[in-house]
């Protein structure tokens, strides 16, 4: 009672049923906002994840449109929702949060633009989903390296959107 779950583990032979709960609850629309933009920006730290951790980036690219389209519906509710799902940071992996918020930004923008013509804020949530995913070619050591970079790790850097295409 009153106790806030920080951490869980997942069995990896349950995390397909554990992700569509999560997504049952961002699609509810009687769960309270925040409950629902917590539980999107978590789907979205898994997408992340794969996206960077597993060989099938296609596969994994076709899952997310379901997440991204979750998105989309979110912050037509609300505006002030994009604000919320970016502030919520449960996962301290740099890139992957920067990923989602991108994502969600791109989509507020894409809005403001163009209105709710929902075709373009999937594509523009996307594109900002898997802005860097070329990233995850470059070492980590050069990604998370605090200070500047030797312009041999520069040079590293800037292949990123190369390898992502």
């Amino acid at each position: 009672l009153g106790y806030k779950l920080k951490e869980m583990f997942v069995r990896i032979d349950q995390r397909t049923v554990y992700l569509k709960a999560l997504r049952d609850i961002v699609r509810d629309p009687k769960a309270p906002a925040e409950t629902r933009g917590r539980f999107m920006k978590e789907c979205a730290f898994n997408h992340i994840t794969d996206l960077f951790t597993k060989p099938d980036v296609r596969h994994i690219a076709e899952e997310s449109t379901g997440l991204i389209e979750d998105m989309v519906e979110f912050i037509s509710e609300d505006i002030g929702a994009a604000a919320s799902l970016m502030s919520l940071s449960s996962h301290d992996y740099y890139t992957y949060n920067h990923s989602v918020n991108v994502s969600v930004y791109s989509i507020a923008i894409c809005k403001r633009i163009f209105g709710m013509k929902k075709d373009l804020l999937v594509i523009a949530g996307m594109g900002g989903l898997l802005h860097d995913l070329g990233k995850k070619q470059i070492d980590t050591s050069i990604i998370n390296k605090h200070g500047k970079l030797t312009p041999r790790e520069w040079e590293q850097m800037k292949l990123h959107p190369r390898y992502g295409f």
